[in-house]
């Protein structure tokens, strides 16, 4: 005999749960909608699979309605229809749908690098890779003992 309340998990959830995702809300608002905690919903998320899977599904058709406003924000035409015979989205702001993007979806900026290696590498990591016999250590170790052999020394 187990203890505690029945659960308030119920099938129909999961349909309710793609319609309030698709509508670009996130898995964790779906809470108030069923008066429950969202670590209750985590918990039927590892428990019930059909949950598990409808909220993977709300957040992919979420994932889509939010890029579908992006694209319309994009197109900037106010009062036009865009392809798919949708209005154009007259007062987007860009720095908010950015912002959201990246924190539901995981979206990140482009990071430039410079090309330039560390030219004092760890010594202990160093001696790791030798010892393995690491390849491109060794090919790296070679260039830079050139370069130190080169560098004019201090008086």
């Amino acid at each position: 005999m187990s203890a505690g309340q029945p659960t308030k998990y119920r099938r129909e959830f999961c349909l309710m749960l793609i319609q309030h995702m698709e509508k670009g809300f996130s898995f964790e608002s779906f809470a108030a909608d069923i008066d429950c905690g969202s670590e209750t919903m985590y918990g039927w998320a590892r428990v019930h699979t059909e949950f598990s899977q409808a909220k993977k599904i709300g957040h992919e058709k979420g994932r889509k309605q939010l890029e579908t406003i992006g694209m319309m924000g994009m197109k900037g035409d106010k009062g036009k229809k865009n392809e798919a015979g949708a209005h154009q989205m007259p007062n987007f702001n860009p720095a908010s749908w950015i912002f959201t993007m990246k924190n539901r979806f995981e979206w990140k900026d482009k990071v430039e690098h410079s090309g330039l290696i560390q030219t004092k590498p760890d010594k202990d990591i160093i001696a790791e890779k030798i010892k393995n016999g690491d390849a491109e250590t060794l090919a790296a170790l070679a260039v830079l003992a050139k370069n130190q052999a080169n560098e004019p020394k201090d008086p």
